[in-house]
């Protein structure tokens, strides 16, 4: 069964920073269902009349995708599977660029260093990996957790993974 990824433009609007800031804005009500909110009120984007388009379908994984991310350049899609792989992506094209293998189990979490040159991934085998973007390479592991891997992160300066 193949599974798919599928890019809106609606992502790139999610990553810059709405409402956010000097202000004095509250954070939006948990009270609130999710039925009785406009999207459109906490995030200042308007969702109604065709302003979200889907830009590509991305399949290949033969598992869930857990975790997808964003290069900080904006051309490359990472995807975290079930399946026990990455997949690189060309977000202009849809084409896979990569598959990395090395995880001895499901992938749950990726993300790119701020430079945009190494990917890390977290899985559910215990460990941390770095990838080499350009080559597809693994440069590291990093081992010795007592269980599954949920999240990962670069800082901002790329020097430290949390």
């Amino acid at each position: 069964m193949s599974n798919h990824i599928y890019l809106f433009l609606a992502l790139f609007l999610l990553l810059i920073p709405i409402g956010c800031g000097d202000n004095d804005t509250p954070p939006p009500s948990d009270t609130a269902s999710s039925n009785d909110a406009d999207p459109s009120e906490d995030t200042g984007i308007d969702w109604s009349g065709g302003n979200v388009k889907e830009l590509a379908t991305m399949s290949g994984h033969d598992g869930g995708v857990n975790s997808i991310a964003l290069s900080p350049d904006g051309g490359t899609l990472a995807s975290a599977s079930s399946d026990g792989t990455i997949k690189l992506w060309d977000v202009s094209s849809g084409e896979e660029r990569a598959t990395l293998s090395g995880h001895g189990s499901g992938v749950n979490s990726v993300a790119f260093s701020p430079d945009g040159k190494t990917l890390v991934s977290g899985g559910y085998d215990y460990t941390i990996k770095l990838w080499n973007v350009s080559s597809g390479e693994e440069v590291a592991t990093l081992s010795g957790h007592g269980d599954c891997v949920w999240s990962v992160a670069f800082s901002p300066d790329g020097r430290t993974l949390a």
